[in-house]
């Protein structure tokens, strides 16, 4: 996928989340519409699916925006601190468990011979959601990408137990009483930290904090 422009970036989000927004209004008014003999049926699997969506939608977006910041072509001294973190981590991971003298060697000689002014690759795959996307996984997601993680700490109760745990519970086929009202509550927090989430992102490449800034270089 070319996201070589800032528009190429934002259509591909755009695409990637209009037609899940579609799909969350569609089970919302689902499990209105529900009879009461099939509105626990449809709670339950409305849920599954707004979690299905929260982890779709929060992975496919942070890939988005790494694969955007990969497309710039940036050195990795001109990556702000998170996204060097990305490219660098397969030089360090690969070195930490190595005990080849020459996997040492390598990244000695990437330093010495002025790897850090070399154009950097990052891999999207970074983004991991452990097909569990926790507070905590949240929280390791934002910081990798370089976003705050504040819109969702007083959230984080929300993320864990009422959309990730009985998810959980869900999919392990135990049986969940569930209220309307409740799940509609849900429906709109998950939507609203979504919408957060994304905002943050577009942001973060409209105003490229990718990129290291001269206060940045200062501390370095």
């Amino acid at each position: 996928m070319k996201l070589r422009t800032l528009n190429h970036f934002e259509d591909a989000v755009d695409g990637e989340t209009a037609w899940r927004r579609r799909e969350l209004t569609t089970l919302l008014f689902s499990v209105r519409d529900a009879r009461h003999t099939k509105q626990q049926v449809s709670l339950r699997s409305g849920l599954s699916m707004l979690y299905a969506h929260w982890e779709g939608w929060i992975k496919v977006v942070a890939e988005l925006f790494v694969e955007y910041v990969n497309q710039q072509g940036l050195k990795h001294s001109e990556l702000a601190a998170p996204f060097l973190g990305i490219a660098l981590k397969k030089k360090i991971s690969e070195t930490e468990k190595a005990n080849s003298a020459s996997v040492h060697t390598n990244l000695a000689d990437f330093m010495i011979s002025g790897g850090f002014e070399a154009k950097a690759k990052l891999n999207s795959n970074v983004i991991r959601t452990e097909s569990n996307l926790s507070s905590k996984v949240l929280l390791d997601i934002t910081t990798r990408i370089g976003i705050s993680f504040t819109p969702y700490e007083l959230l984080s109760t929300l993320i864990d137990e009422r959309l990730v745990g009985a998810r959980n519970s869900i999919a392990h086929g135990e049986y969940l009483d569930l209220d309307k009202e409740k799940y509609e509550e849900l429906h709109q927090k998950v939507l609203q930290m979504l919408n957060t989430f994304t905002t943050d992102v577009r942001e973060s490449a409209r105003t490229q904090r990718y990129r290291v800034t001269s206060t940045t270089l200062t501390r370095r």
